[in-house]
């Protein structure tokens, strides 16, 4: 198997990325208000609510009263060109508000509650009104209520993107860093380069072949002296295809970076092995050529004091250099060295991998076993 691990840029998204957790709302068909109690089935056992109550405080809000508002389809408004639903709007009373104050408010725009939403104090309602009613603009009335800790309208959204590509259900590992959420915010730049500094690329790749940036006549390929990095032992284009395979296309495997494009840099040979003099060529070619992250699958090499130096020399130049943690049980090269992204290897069960390297070196840890990506003339499921 194939023992490297992988850090593509795309994992820096998964900083900015928050998880939102929505809580279901509970039926109720009561036009006038009376508490029920908490719904045994919706509570985990032995969970209580807060003992100590938060300071009454208004919950910031968006004024919707100059809105653009229009239909979209029946039952669904866009306000400001966001979906809602065009009858319904959520409200949270402060704690210690009378039934009747929260019943005069509810019917004064003709409103009707029709679910209590699971939550602490039992306050949180779903109000629905008559058809045609301005419900940005009663939002704003009750926001401007005293009783009204805050209110909204309901608001339409949907999970993260999921690409159409063949084996994308077999790709555990990006639902585990839960990538559909990261490329809901970014699906990366088609002018972010990538070096991927490894063993080559599948050049006539169908996955790979339009993301594959050409040497011209430079020389990329280290090994053999010459402009073409053909694969020749398969690990670079594994790593080529989680980066930044051509996503949503119906074929194949999904990629974290689906636009980003890939500089092949060729200085393992088909056994698997290179040399430093390699190493610090490549290095200094990807930031000649403008690569904006530098992927290092090497480890097994002893401090070298000029492959340190031209990785210094990408990261004053602005350069991402990721490294990996190997698997010697001993600090590992070029991951060791200052500002490098080491990254260690996890299981399907967030274990570490019997393969990855444990140490206070290592910045991050990535789904790093049998991870489904290209492969030359196919694909593969291999350690990376």
């Amino acid at each position: 198997m194939l023992r490297k691990v992988l850090s593509p840029r795309s994992l820096l998204w998964l900083s900015l990325i928050v998880v939102l957790i929505v809580l279901a709302p509970i039926a109720s068909t009561q036009t006038t208000l009376s508490r029920p109690p908490l719904p045994p089935d919706r509570v985990p056992p032995g969970y209580q609510f807060p003992v100590v109550k938060p300071t009454p405080q208004k919950t910031p809000t968006q004024r919707l009263g100059n809105a653009e508002v229009r239909s979209v389809s029946p039952g669904i408004l866009s306000v400001n060109g966001h979906k809602c639903i065009s009858d319904e709007i959520v409200v949270k009373f402060f704690e210690d508000t009378p039934d009747a104050m929260i019943n005069n408010l509810i019917g004064r725009y003709g409103g009707k509650i029709v679910q209590w939403i699971y939550g602490p104090y039992q306050h949180w309602y779903l109000v629905r009104f008559p058809a045609g009613a301005k419900i940005w603009e009663i939002a704003d009335a009750y926001n401007d209520d005293p009783s009204v800790e805050c209110a909204g309208l309901s608001w339409i959204g949907e999970g993260g993107m999921i690409p159409n590509d063949y084996y994308y259900s077999q790709q555990w590992n990006l639902s585990k860093i839960n990538a559909p959420a990261a490329w809901d915010l970014t699906q990366g730049s088609a002018s972010t380069i990538i070096a991927v500094i490894d063993s080559g690329v599948d050049l006539s790749h169908l996955d790979l072949v339009n993301k594959i940036l050409s040497c011209g006549s430079d020389i990329c390929d280290f090994i053999d002296d010459d402009s073409t990095p053909n694969d020749q032992h398969g690990h670079g284009t594994l790593v080529s295809g989680i980066v930044a395979a051509e996503t949503n296309n119906s074929i194949g495997v999904a990629s974290l970076g689906w636009n980003p494009k890939i500089l092949p840099v060729r200085l393992l040979d088909g056994n698997n092995f290179g040399i430093s003099p390699d190493v610090v060529a490549g290095i200094n070619y990807a930031v000649a050529k403008g690569a904006h992250v530098l992927n290092l699958s090497l480890h097994g090499f002893e401090y070298d004091p000029n492959t340190r130096n031209a990785i210094t020399n990408a990261i004053s130049n602005g350069r991402i250099v990721i490294g990996i943690t190997g698997n010697n049980g001993a600090a590992s090269y070029p991951g060791s060295y200052p500002n490098v992204i080491a990254v260690g290897a996890s299981d399907e069960n967030d274990n570490q991998a019997s393969f990855s390297n444990s140490g206070s070196f290592i910045a991050v840890v990535a789904p790093g076993v049998n991870i489904l990506s290209t492969y030359p003339g196919g694909y593969t499921a291999a350690e990376v």
